[in-house]
């Protein structure tokens, strides 16, 4: 089983201008439990010492979509965390109507709405998981309504790729809504 260091320990630098990390042994990243060890031993000789959990960027992701993004979340992992940042950077929490779809929604859509607001089954980004329909999550407006949005979206590489479309977002620059 390997081990997990997923802890670090910072302390205050003697000349008391910040901190900075411990490295014991040549390591940097410590078990909780050996973490723990060290700012206890530190704090006995009188140094300031603080344990900080390492995240991963997965992890660091999953808390952002968490915290930014609400409704469908089974789409395209990279479009939702660059969504997820835009939604920070604009600090406005987002909805997704629609995220993934099967082959049926999609053909339900295409019979109820046709051309152009619907794409033939088979043909739709959604099918495949790299296209949702976002709103605000407390105005309900699309988010190209949304000057802030916008900009942050453009940021982070997403973009409203369907004229007349400004709640479909993708990844890309192409803007036509």
């Amino acid at each position: 089983m390997a081990i997990v260091r997923d802890h670090r320990v910072l302390v205050q630098r003697r000349d008391g201008k910040g901190m900075r990390e411990v490295v014991n042994g040549g390591r940097r990243r410590f078990t909780k439990a050996r973490a723990q060890a060290i700012a206890a031993t530190l704090k006995k000789r009188g140094r300031n010492a603080r344990i900080q959990k390492v995240l991963t960027p997965k992890q660091k992701n999953d808390l952002l979509i968490k915290k930014w993004l609400r409704g469908d979340l089974d789409f395209d992992r990279k479009l939702m965390v660059r969504l997820a940042r835009a939604a920070r950077d604009s600090r406005t929490v987002l909805h997704v109507n629609y995220g993934k779809r099967t082959y049926a929604e999609q053909t339900y859509l295409w019979n109820k709405y046709g051309p152009p607001r619907a794409a033939r089954p088979g043909t739709s980004r959604h099918e495949t998981g790299l296209a949702a329909d976002v709103v605000t999550r407390l105005t309900r407006r699309n988010v190209g309504s949304v000057a802030s949005v916008r900009a942050a979206m453009k940021k982070h590489g997403v973009c409203l790729p369907v004229p007349g479309e400004p709640w479909h977002v993708e990844l890309g620059t192409t803007w036509r809504a």
